[in-house]
């Protein structure tokens, strides 16, 4: 492994204030991290119809790994202190009125970033078992949980190669729930590893995307660093201090089911508004694909 890292990241750095927050929370200890990997996730939102970037860290320790959002955990962090909900309250006022005087064409893609939680997920691979994968996530303002076994992505190796962070990296493909997937990973940190629920590669998953282009993650920073992989419990869950038992296909479900209800809510209001209404629930098609294997 390259001594040279470590890429400095542009939007965050791990923090004892961070630790501290989790054990506020009740957040408990499972694992110290080795590496520490920070991904932007880019994805198509079908409600908006417009294109969002999430910063998505993956913390590898020595028995287990853990991928979530910071930008959510940052969310968090801040919704809880009265110092915090003025700072997203002024970012929220900065995105109006950014908004207000953009293009019309850039207009959706800066509401985009009005402060709100991103991706609710937090994926633990080999935990609770070796081979097992632990998701918490959120839906509908409730907190669910399901284990599964590693999913089974069948990768060709192919040639090409690539440059990213000045790591040499391979190509990959393989087709999972229903999507064709292109990945580069890089022998030169041999951790078998990578964002979301991606594995099954011998060595670390720099980039990975669909083919359609509607998903992709790509490493921005890398850096080494010795602190504890937490165990997360909901955050203002106004008294539920646990998660419960779901299942994979029933949480997809209620993602589609909240976001069917935001389109109808923003029909409702265009059409208060008189005007043409522009939001189709048919979008969200492209999320029911993840519900079958």
């Amino acid at each position: 492994m390259k001594n040279v890292l470590f890429f400095l990241f542009t939007c965050w750095c791990i923090t004892s204030a961070h630790a501290q927050k989790m054990q506020e929370w009740g957040w408990a200890p499972l694992d110290s991290t080795y590496l520490i990997c920070q991904y932007e996730y880019r994805h198509y939102n079908p409600v908006g119809g417009a294109y969002q970037e999430e910063n998505m860290l993956l913390e590898i320790g020595k028995s287990l790994s853990k991928f979530y959002s910071y930008d959510t955990f940052e969310y968090d962090s801040l919704a809880t202190t009265p110092q915090g909900k003025d700072i997203l309250i002024q970012r929220f006022e900065d995105c109006l009125r950014r908004s207000s005087k953009a293009p019309k064409k850039d207009k959706m893609k800066i509401l985009l970033e009005i402060p709100s939680k991103e991706s609710g997920h937090m994926i633990y691979k080999n935990y609770p078992e070796a081979g097992q994968m632990l998701v918490q996530d959120m839906a509908n303002s409730d907190y669910y949980k399901y284990t599964e076994t590693f999913p089974s992505q069948e990768w060709t190796l192919q040639e090409d190669t690539l440059s990213i962070l000045g790591y040499s990296c391979q190509k990959a493909s393989c087709t999972w729930r229903g999507r064709d997937y292109i990945a580069w990973f890089t022998t030169e940190i041999p951790l078998a590893d990578g964002p979301y629920k991606f594995c099954g590669l011998p060595d670390l998953i720099m980039k990975i995307e669909d083919k359609k282009h509607q998903f992709s993650y790509q490493i921005q920073g890398i850096r080494k660093g010795k602190q504890a992989i937490y165990l997360a419990k909901p955050v203002n869950s106004q008294g539920i201090e646990e998660y419960k038992e779901s299942s994979r296909e029933e949480v997809i479900r209620m993602h589609i089911e909240g976001m069917k209800k935001v389109v109808r809510g923003l029909n409702r209001d265009m059409r208060r508004l008189g005007k043409t209404v522009r939001f189709s629930e048919k979008k969200l098609g492209i999320l029911e694909r993840d519900i079958t294997d």
